[in-house]
């Protein structure tokens, strides 16, 4: 402020006046107001209230996430109030001056959402509560992510269905409750007969189609608190809860085998698909979700063995049977590498003069502990395991390379012949490989034999 004093004449004697620095001033303003500018901008709602929970203040984003505009909210008191009577809010608040947590809102739609919340206590200099900052966050977006996850942590992402981990935790739930309340539990082990044909004939977009409604058909033939997973590819798992005894467990898997067989239609294309199902018990035929799992697959085996579309039941004496399945399955995979497979050679003679015409190669696998195999014994399992090609391949390689033998010894008269499972004649690379084989070495076409 500034005075100018003057003489009579009104000439300017003095200038009198005060300076003030105002700088901290213009400071604390341009704070408040970005201040102000940073409440306005944030994206969680911000409300203040007073010591009885009156509404004095609210943010943009206050209306933006529950839809009330500031005149249909200030003064009133503010339905945290209410809600956080239950969450612990208001005590937590009162008691220590800041609470956080989650409470479940309702926006102006009457939609609820869940929000986190934090509250603090704004004091005067005495010390005395005057007023309460309460900051919220939608978290609808963030539980729905969070949820997504878990599901796709614990579920098959083609079928939906529960995947393993999820299995083993509800079927080892299920089989401790049902052993607290002594009652029996049974467990399917569903595989689908052929599908591999399906993938390999059609591909493996309508496999997974046919695989999505397989999957449909076992959850819609089961009750609703009974477990269906898939293990992976074309197998599931089964826990039924409560059942009477075998005859209700063999009635569901009959249900399941026949609704699973019935005709899926996919792209203009008519599949049937069956199932082998095996079943196991709770408690006679183990305690634990790994070992009936495990059980259920060797009874499983038994029914594809017995001619598929069929369930049977676990039983002691399946086990060695299925051990030995195993060993020679694994055994079979090494077989090729490890030179254990060996060609006997069948010869048909011109019975007019004694001359060998032809021979057939007969496969034989000299097994390191059970000695020489014929292939009855294994071929049935190699067509199982898709070991058959590779072993398909190795014979009509070893078959044309030892008929090059015979033709340079001047044995040009005799041909060979090769047998193949049917299950190679769908590989689409089967001419190109006995064309390779003939080229390779030499063989004059009609000299080779395919059966």
């Amino acid at each position: 402020m500034k005075v100018m004093e003057r003489d009579d004449n009104g000439r300017a004697l003095r200038l009198i006046g005060t300076n003030i620095d105002i700088t901290e001033q213009r400071r604390a303003d341009q704070r408040l107001r970005l201040m102000g500018r940073a409440l306005d901008d944030m994206a969680e709602g911000v409300l203040i209230v007073d010591t009885d929970w009156h509404i004095l203040w609210v943010n943009p984003a206050f209306g933006r996430i529950t839809g009330y505009s500031p005149d249909e909210t200030l003064g009133k008191v503010s339905r945290l109030y209410r809600l956080g009577e239950t969450a612990g809010l208001v005590e937590g608040v009162r008691e220590r001056g800041h609470w956080e947590g989650r409470i479940s809102d309702r926006r102006k739609s009457g939609a609820t959402y869940p929000a986190w919340v934090s509250a603090s206590v704004m004091r005067e200099p005495d010390g005395h509560p005057d007023c309460v900052v309460l900051v919220f966050t939608d978290i609808s977006r963030q539980e729905r992510d969070a949820e997504r996850m878990h599901f796709l942590a614990y579920h098959d992402n083609l079928t939906g269905l529960p995947n393993r981990a999820l299995y083993f935790q509800r079927a080892g739930d299920m089989i401790r409750r049902a052993g607290r309340q002594r009652r029996r539990v049974a467990l399917l082990f569903v595989d689908l007969d052929h599908f591999k044909s399906v993938n390999d004939s059609l591909g493996h977009q309508i496999g997974d189609r046919v695989l999505v409604e397989a999957a449909k058909r076992l959850r819609d033939g089961l009750r609703e608190f009974d477990v269906v997973a898939r293990l992976g590819g074309d197998e599931f798992a089964i826990v039924l809860d409560d059942v009477e005894d075998d005859a209700a467990a063999a009635t569901v898997a009959a249900k399941l085998i026949e609704a699973v067989g019935r005709p899926i239609v996919v792209d203009g294309h008519e599949l049937t698909v069956f199932a082998s199902i095996g079943i196991s018990r709770f408690p006679g035929d183990g305690v634990t979700a790994d070992l009936l799992l495990r059980q259920a697959d060797a009874a499983m085996y038994l029914a594809k063995q017995e001619g598929r579309n069929r369930c049977r039941f676990f039983s002691p004496e399946i086990t060695a049977g299925v051990m030995q399945r195993l060993d020679i399955a694994t055994g079979l995979r090494l077989a090729v590498a490890r030179d254990q497979l060996v060609l006997h050679y069948q010869p048909a003679v011109d019975a007019t003069d004694g001359r060998v015409l032809s021979v057939e190669a007969l496969l034989r696998w000299r097994h390191p502990t059970r000695g020489l195999l014929g292939p009855a014994e294994f071929i049935h399992i190699a067509e199982e395991t898709g070991v058959i090609d590779s072993i398909g391949r190795w014979v009509l390689e070893t078959a044309c390379r030892q008929l090059r033998k015979w033709h340079d010894a001047g044995l040009t008269h005799i041909a060979v012949k090769v047998n193949l499972s049917p299950l190679e004649f769908r590989q689409p690379g089967l001419l190109d490989q006995v064309r390779a084989a003939v080229e390779e070495n030499n063989i004059p076409p009609g000299a080779l034999g395919i059966e």
